[in-house]
């Protein structure tokens, strides 16, 4: 493939030769992206040269990697990309509970607690993950898949409230 063969009009996935999923070759992610880095700088081209923009290019080969090279904005870009609507799915109400409480943990606590909030969090990932392991050794995501994405949708939206939580609790190691 050349050069003249890419626009800004396709998915990040097809710009880089992949299927949409969740599981990416990280070192192939990462070799594409230099090689495209490299092709299209605008340095490596005259101004005069053609009427591809290569700044456009290169900056659409920067938003692809960093979207693509980190799991969480991977997994928000293929939701968005099969037109998903996160806000559409609701979080149980156990979850936002028990999310809850430990919000109330985190205020009580003292910076010498914090280790064991942290080992609290790391194991409510933990379980999280285990509702999207099958995702992550398909090959490509089905369009018609609706639980799918809802499976997805909700592990995103916990990921997003542990973040938090996770800032929360360094603040207190902070104080």
């Amino acid at each position: 493939m050349e050069w003249k063969d890419f626009n800004t009009n396709q998915n990040f996935f097809s710009f880089y030769g992949f299927l949409p999923c969740l599981r990416i070759s990280e070192p192939e992610l990462k070799q594409i992206y230099l090689q495209r880095a490299k092709e299209f700088h605008p340095d490596h081209h005259s101004q005069n040269s053609s009427d591809v923009d290569f700044i456009a290019l290169s900056s659409f080969n920067n938003l692809a990697y960093k979207t693509l090279s980190k799991f969480n904005l991977r997994l928000d870009y293929l939701l968005t990309l099969f037109h998903f609507e996160k806000q559409s799915i609701s979080l149980s109400k156990d979850f936002l509970m028990e999310m809850m409480f430990l919000n109330e943990e985190i205020s009580e606590s003292t910076p010498e607690k914090t280790s064991s909030l942290f080992e609290k969090l790391k194991k409510y990932r933990e379980k999280n993950a285990l509702t999207i392991e099958s995702y992550l050794q398909m090959e490509k995501i089905q369009l018609d898949d609706l639980n799918s994405f809802q499976d997805l949708s909700i592990y995103s939206q916990k990921e997003n409230y542990f973040s938090r939580i996770e800032k929360l609790i360094q603040g207190k190691v902070e104080i």
